[in-house]
């Protein structure tokens, strides 16, 4: 038997570990980078990738924005304000020790991988045996890149246990792209060796929303990465209703995170593309991870002018490479409200909220014009309308789950086109929990790339 020792015991005094978000010395909450994007400062004098690949990992200790907190005073021992995590309740935060046994395999059957143990603990880098091939549509394959994405660290916290009940531990990873190592004996789409994205859910292909073109809303899919193992890991189980073949000249670390965030800015996008001619206005909050794909893909497939909305002065001033005609720094609701109405002559025909939370989705729908929609990619807030105002001003509320396969084929074809470039950070997965937490505290440049 073969024991891998995995992590250490943070130390423990009095106190248990649980999350904290910093604070600044004043006492008040520091600035933190908005879900996926909004407010992710990303300096467009730099070159598209960052790499961190030859970096060590740090201690898990070491990593903001874990700090330590006394949970009887709610204090934090690193001066920070404590989180609770998940559904409210008050979990620890720890790295614990683990030893898994992967006994009765051999070297060539184990991968590693990024798999979460317990909601509110640090995920864990371990061996796990590889996945098989069980059914004639199944596809493994060798990952090449896997995106970080904010729901990641929704998922740690346990956000999405009660909507997809996932079973722990279970492999993190829902933005993959890499090259096809296997595949099952009716696949005939894609053959071994084939750079590959895939879609991030596996749909069944007979239900009615999959006869539709609905991938997003099969009624029998799984979620890599939310629901079942996912791609941060070595190898991925996929099937081939979920695999893309990539053009040759894209590689999997440029395109992988284009697999949701790309294809969940994409999809709002493309719904929206019919009542953005020309003459009409396309206002954007939010210019980073997802918004800064959605600029792009507005340049590209509409005739729409595009006001890009962002705190960051470095996100405005990529905003404006990619496509945006004008720009408005977001100081207070009040200043922005004008600027866009007077840039818009009354209203935008839509605004794509990237941000969907800490007033961002209450801001948006005063920034539309009478009969303008107001469409909903990122979340954590809660939207509220009077309903005599959406009657009266004939506005509507569209939200937005990932895209469909569709969707994904047209997106790979812009991006092979050069007309939708993916900002990146890259890291090796060794150094995943410092991937995690440089995006929870907003230090990431761009979209955070895990290679293997």
């Amino acid at each position: 038997m073969k024991l891998v020792a995995v992590g250490t015991m943070m130390a423990e005094t009095e106190a248990e570990a649980r999350i904290a978000v910093p604070m600044d010395v004043d006492g008040s909450a520091a600035t933190r980078a908005e879900p996926d994007d909004a407010d992710t400062e990303v300096d467009a004098t730099r070159s598209l990738t960052t790499d961190h690949r030859n970096s060590v990992a740090r201690p898990v200790v070491a990593s903001p924005p874990f700090s330590l907190c006394d949970t009887r005073s709610g204090t934090s021992l690193g001066g920070g304000r404590c989180l609770n995590v998940g559904r409210g309740s008050r979990r620890s935060l720890h790295q614990p020790s683990i030893s898994v046994s992967v006994a009765d395999l051999n070297e060539e059957n184990i991968v590693k991988a990024v798999r979460l143990h317990q909601y509110g603990e640090h995920p864990v880098i371990e061996e796990v045996a590889e996945p098989q091939i069980t059914g004639p549509w199944d596809v493994i394959v060798d990952v090449g890149a896997a995106g970080l994405c904010r729901t990641d660290l929704h998922i740690i916290e346990g956000q999405w246990d009660p909507i997809q009940h996932p079973s722990l531990p279970y492999i993190l990873g829902h933005e993959n792209a890499g090259w096809v190592r296997e595949v099952g004996s009716a696949v005939h789409n894609v053959k071994v060796g084939d750079t590959v994205i895939m879609h991030p859910l596996t749909s069944c292909g007979l239900c009615p929303a999959c006869r539709i073109g609905q991938d997003s809303h099969c009624e029998n899919a799984t979620f890599p990465g939310i629901n079942v193992d996912g791609g941060m890991a070595q190898q991925l189980l996929t099937n081939a209703r979920a695999v893309v073949k990539l053009d040759e000249g894209l590689r999997p670390q440029d395109v992988a995170a284009l697999a949701d965030a790309g294809l969940t800015a994409y999809h709002a996008v493309r719904k929206a593309a019919d009542v953005l001619f020309p003459g009409t206005h396309a206002v954007v909050v939010g210019a980073g991870g997802l918004g800064h794909i959605g600029i792009q893909a507005l340049a590209a497939i509409t005739s729409a002018t595009i006001t890009v909305v962002d705190r960051s002065e470095g996100a405005l001033e990529l905003a404006r490479t990619l496509g945006a005609h004008h720009t408005v720094l977001a100081t207070d609701d009040a200043t922005v409200e004008k600027h866009v109405l007077d840039i818009t002559n009354g209203g935008a025909n839509v605004v794509f909220d990237f941000v969907g939370e800490r007033g961002a989705e209450l801001l948006a729908p005063r920034l539309l014009r009478n009969r303008g929609s107001h469409y909903v990619i990122g979340y954590g807030g809660a939207v509220s309308l009077p309903t005599i105002d959406i009657i009266s001003r004939e506005i509507n509320v569209i939200g937005n789950l990932v895209g469909t396969y569709n969707d994904l084929v047209e997106l790979m074809t812009l991006t092979a086109q050069g007309r939708v470039t993916l900002h990146t950070a890259v890291y090796p997965m060794d150094a995943a929990l410092d991937a995690i937490a440089d995006l929870d505290a907003g230090r990431l440049i761009g979209r955070g790339i895990l290679v293997p």
